[in-house]
């Protein structure tokens, strides 16, 4: 609970300074579904705040966290968002929602349409996205993560269980929108009671190569041929340059053990490209096999 309320209070802190600067942030996941679908905000912890920008913001906005002492991490499964820290603090800081696979500013514009606003803290009034959206962003967040992880899969379940069928029809237009059915459906189907909405709805499931990796594991190196192969024209340069060079700051927190400066970085740059190399072969043999996934008519 104190975690909670320390990252609620950098979350103030972040959209303050955002919104002085003119800036229009909206608060995606923590708060926003601890109140939504919690009886208790305490009972659903998280770690760290979601933050979505305007793309045409997003220098500025990243300006503004550098201003309060953040540092750039590594990006997400796409270059649509990445971590920013300042000591335990965490921002991701958003222009898209991996899954969704239209440009961000049309991202931007479909998703903050229709808005909400949530309560930061018991204090801070913040803009939110409205429910369609956020029931979408779940089905993503399932679709994003393996099964394993039981966070995201808690909070479907409980919008699957709590949220009106007008809801997800508007969810799945919006999905269809955004180009995100394959991930949208693919996070329904992952949990209970997904498959019945997904019958409702008559939607049939979809993947995409990322999709398949995520869903059976990907070896290393693998998520990021898909990564490379399915990157936007504009941003392919870009996705090329942090697959062979990572940001610092994740080279040293993913990469331990290696001395502090220069020395030590580049050793732990070598070692994750030997890392890489040697596993070359398993992850192009995975990396095909999930194209070839992808292609064929998925059966629930």
């Amino acid at each position: 609970m104190l975690e909670t309320l320390r990252v609620d209070a950098v979350i103030r802190e972040v959209f303050d300074a955002l919104r002085t600067q003119g800036m229009r942030p909206i608060l995606l996941k923590g708060p926003v579904i601890a109140a939504w679908l919690y009886e208790q905000p305490g009972d659903r912890l998280y770690v760290d705040g979601d933050v979505m920008v305007a793309p045409a913001q997003l220098a500025e906005s990243e300006r503004v966290l550098r201003s309060l002492g953040f540092t750039p991490d590594h990006f997400g499964l796409t270059r649509d968002s990445r971590e920013w820290r300042r000591g335990t603090a965490q921002i991701d800081l958003h222009t898209s929602i991996t899954g969704i696979g239209v440009e961000p500013e049309r991202a931007w514009k479909l998703l903050t349409a229709d808005t909400s606003s949530a309560v930061v803290g018991g204090t801070t009034a913040v803009e939110a996205l409205a429910e369609p959206a956020r029931a979408l962003h779940l089905a993503l967040h399932v679709a994003q993560h393996a099964s394993a992880v039981a966070k995201p899969r808690e909070d479907l379940e409980r919008a699957l269980a709590m949220v009106p069928q007008e809801t997800w029809e508007a969810a799945a237009t919006l999905a269809e929108q955004l180009d995100a059915q394959p991930a949208f459906t693919t996070g329904l189907r992952r949990v209970d009671g997904g498959q019945a909405v997904l019958d409702r709805l008559r939607l049939r499931p979809v993947a995409t190569p990322m999709i398949v990796l995520l869903e059976h594991g990907a070896p290393p190196g693998a998520m990021g041929l898909t990564q490379i192969s399915s990157a936007r024209v504009r941003d392919l340069p870009a996705e090329i340059a942090r697959a062979i060079v990572p940001p610092a700051a994740y080279m040293r927190r993913v990469w331990p053990g290696h001395r502090p400066g220069a020395a030590g970085l580049a050793a732990a740059h070598v070692q994750r490209w030997l890392r890489l190399t040697l596993g070359l072969p398993v992850a192009l043999s995975s990396w095909r096999a999930a194209r070839r996934s992808a292609a064929e008519p998925h059966r629930p």
